[in-house]
């Protein structure tokens, strides 16, 4: 009897599948085309920068709602610079920012928006 129901089932969603695979490959690609990479941003000659990642430290400033946290996606990790007060740890992430490249060819992220917590 639970075969019989498990065949209705695939027979059910198989019809699904395109749109499944489609959803899929397109996400993965939009992913790819907007999203940079941390482990990349040297490379990066534009001012700014969409990045997606998980918060690992904040930093906080007591008297002030500015703060800085450490983002951290598979390619590498980089601290950013917000004047709204830094996101909880372990909060996913996705931020605006600008790039700005100090003398000694460190990179720093200023915050310009940002959406959390997915």
């Amino acid at each position: 009897m639970r075969f019989i129901g498990w065949f209705f089932a695939v027979k059910m969603l198989k019809p699904l599948l395109p749109y499944v695979i489609t959803i899929t490959l397109t996400s993965g690609s939009l992913y790819g085309a907007f999203i940079s990479q941390l482990g990349r941003l040297p490379d990066v000659t534009a001012n700014r920068v969409v990045l997606l990642g998980r918060v690992e430290q904040t930093y906080d400033h007591a008297l002030e709602k500015k703060g800085v946290y450490l983002l951290k996606d598979p390619t590498g990790s980089g601290l950013v610079i917000t004047e709204r007060g830094a996101p909880a740890p372990a909060a996913f992430v996705l931020v605006w920012a600008t790039v700005q490249r100090l003398d000694s060819g460190r990179i720093m992220l200023i915050e310009e928006r940002r959406i959390g917590t997915f």
